[in-house]
C-alpha cells in the first residue's frame, strides 16, 4: 500500500466517523404554520427544545438548577404553544406565566422547576433542629 493510499484511507475513515457523529446528533425543529406549531425533537436536550420554542414564540425560559435532563422525543404537528409545552414538559414540574397583549393572553415565561419531592427534601435539610 502506498503512502498516498494510506493517507486517503485515513481521511476517508475520519470523514465517515465525523458524518456518523453528526448523523447521531440530536435535532430540534420548531416552525409555525397555518395550523399551529410543528415541533420535532429527537433525543434533544430539554433546554434546546425550550430555547427553540422560545425563539419562535417570543417568551423567556427559566430552569432551576438540578433539573433532570432526560432527552426529549416529540413529533407534534399543528398544535398550540400550550399543547407543545405540555407535551415537551410532561412528567416535569413547571409553571407558565402569561401576559396580557392586544390579542389576548400570551405566554411570557416558562419556569421549569424541581420535582415537589426534591423541593420538600431540600427545605427539610435547611430547617434548623427543633429546640426542646
Amino acid at each position: 500500500m502506498s503512502v498516498t493510499s494510506s493517507v486517503s484511507s485515513v481521511v476517508l475513515a475520519v470523514t465517515l466517523s465525523c458524518a456518523a457523529t453528526v448523523a447521531g446528533a440530536a435535532t430540534v425543529q420548531v416552525k409555525r404554520g397555518d395550523g399551529g406549531l410543528r415541533v420535532a425533537a429527537d433525543e434533544a436536550r430539554l433546554e434546546d427544545v425550550l430555547d427553540a420554542l422560545a425563539e419562535e414564540e417570543g417568551f423567556d425560559v427559566v430552569m432551576q438548577l438540578g433539573i433532570e435532563r432526560r432527552p426529549v422525543n416529540v413529533d407534534l404537528r399543528d398544535v398550540t404553544l400550550e399543547e407543545a409545552l405540555r407535551r415537551v414538559l410532561r412528567r416535569r414540574n413547571y409553571a407558565i406565566a402569561y401576559e396580557e397583549t392586544d390579542d389576548g393572553l400570551a405566554v411570557s415565561r416558562v419556569h421549569v422547576l424541581l420535582p415537589a419531592a426534591a423541593v420538600a427534601a431540600s427545605s427539610q435539610s435547611r430547617r434548623s433542629p427543633a429546640v426542646e
